[in-house]
């Protein structure tokens, strides 16, 4: 019975999921068709007919200075057809940006709000709200109303423009001279560097899983976000959240470990790390002064994406943990000190010591360039570190219950290995595993052979061993 049960869940769970996928495609689809204003033909496909309701309401300070001017306004009325034409006619840029998009649907009918500035040549013209309702028919959805309040912005500034905008799509310049391949854009189009033609940025794909692109909200901040599901719901084990090292990293970016928990048979979360990709907010790179503020920060994005994944119906009564590297090691346990509900925690290359401790050894080894002294120096050295701690991990480490699995090369030369070693040994919680990977370096290859590391033969009989039920 409960076997035809799961049946029954798996496919309404899948339904739902192709829905939120397709009309994600119909929000990413009029976003570029305004951006390009290539094809009525396509543009008009994107609606149920010509004569769909499209009406705007003037808001705020601007309802209050137009009807000063004009008392008899009450609202305005158009066509999605005039407005292309118009825009069209108009030989300018035009961009209209989405921001805190919320998508409701049933089986035929949808609803997508949220908040919009639109853009001329750059500049912001307008802002508001925006609600539309679809429909879907013979299986594709169409847009059956647009209707929208406008606030002026040269009457009231827009309130929310520094919030990262809606965009299922990224593009990247081609590596050139400029090194200017390391920034995103939302949009096609040239690089406005060294002007060569913007690629897409294609997603890593992972065998029998399927793809969700979302955001999760952190206060102010909007986290994108993808959720991989594996296509057969019978075999989940469990759910992860991929956490971030220091690098400025999307949810591409972590795929190496996204693809090690897909190969656990886990449904995956992962993220574009705050201010990176398409997630708003601000990204600071890592110092030591900072630590404390940012490692919060870090955190608690990392608590919401966790809350979310918990509240998934598929993962009811399977263990959710969290997996990732480097300064990851020092944010997942800070995050489960706080959610007290993370069931495990994979550290791959992840120091127990301080920022301080860790920062003066990095500096001493040339982390990772092979520039600076040896690993055995640099340890010697850091027995005499007396300058500032910043984040100290050692007060969570010690008293926190969660199960952690921890993954240390003994050529890795970015972290300081040995003292993370004696700070575990010394804090003595049997909560604590340690794989000790020889000759390993920080992205856990063997410095000898070559060879990464095969963390799955590790991580699955730990899985196991702390409870993980095979399906």
């Amino acid at each position: 019975m409960k076997y035809y049960i799961l049946i029954i869940f798996t496919f309404f769970i899948t339904i739902a999921n192709a829905q939120f996928e397709k009309i994600n495609k119909v929000v990413e689809d009029f976003r570029l068709g305004i951006i390009t204003l290539e094809s009525e033909k396509e543009w008009s496909k994107l609606f149920l007919h010509d004569s769909i309701t499209w009406a705007m309401v003037k808001e705020g300070k601007t309802e209050v200075a137009r009807n000063l001017k004009n008392p008899n306004f009450g609202f305005f009325s158009s066509d999605p057809s005039a407005f292309f034409k118009f825009l069209k006619g108009k030989n300018r840029q035009f961009e209209e940006k989405f921001y805190d998009v919320n998508i409701s649907s049933t089986n035929q009918f949808a609803t997508v709000e949220f908040l919009y500035s639109f853009h001329e040549n750059g500049k912001i013209l307008n802002w508001g709200k925006e609600y539309w309702s679809l429909l879907k028919v013979k299986g594709d959805w169409k847009i059956t109303s647009v209707t929208w309040t406008e606030n002026s912005q040269n009457i009231e500034q827009c309130p929310f423009s520094d919030m990262k905008s809606f965009s299922l799509k990224q593009y990247r310049c081609p590596p050139c001279p400029f090194d200017c391949d390391t920034e995103i854009h939302d949009r096609p189009g040239l690089c406005p560097i060294c002007k060569m033609e913007l690629q897409e940025i294609k997603e890593t794909k992972f065998e029998g899983y399927k793809k969700s692109n979302l955001y999760i909200k952190n206060d102010s901040i909007q986290l994108f976000a993808a959720y991989y599901l594996p296509e057969d719901l019978t075999k989940i084990k469990g759910g992860i959240v991929i956490s971030h090292g220091s690098a400025p990293s999307t949810l591409e970016d972590v795929a190496y470990y996204t693809k090690l928990a897909t190969q656990l048979n886990m449904a995956v979360l992962a993220y574009d790390k705050r201010g990176v990709g398409s997630s708003s907010g601000t990204y600071e790179s890592f110092s030591v002064k900072r630590s404390k503020e940012w490692f919060d920060l870090l955190a608690s994005d990392l608590q919401v994406c966790f809350d979310w994944l918990r509240k998934r119906p598929e993962l009811k009564h399977t263990k959710i943990g969290f997996f990732g590297g480097s300064q990851a090691g020092w944010i997942m346990p800070l995050a489960a000190s706080r959610l007290k509900s993370v069931d495990f925690i994979i550290i791959g290359e992840g120091a127990a010591v301080s920022a301080g401790e860790e920062a003066f050894h990095s500096n001493l080894t040339g982390d990772g360039s092979g520039n600076g002294i040896s690993i055995n120096e640099a340890d010697k050295k850091l027995k005499t570190f007396n300058g500032e701690l910043g984040f100290d991990p050692r007060p969570i480490l010690k008293n926190l219950n969660t199960k952690i699995l921890w993954f240390f090369g003994t050529k890795d030369d970015v972290i300081p290995v040995n003292a993370s070693i004696e700070v575990l040994n010394e804090i003595n919680n049997e909560n604590h595993k340690i794989i000790i990977l020889p000759n390993g370096d920080h992205n856990f290859k063997n410095v000898e052979t070559r060879h990464r590391y095969d963390l799955i033969k590790y991580i699955g009989p730990w899985l196991k061993e702390i409870g993980m039920k095979e399906k």
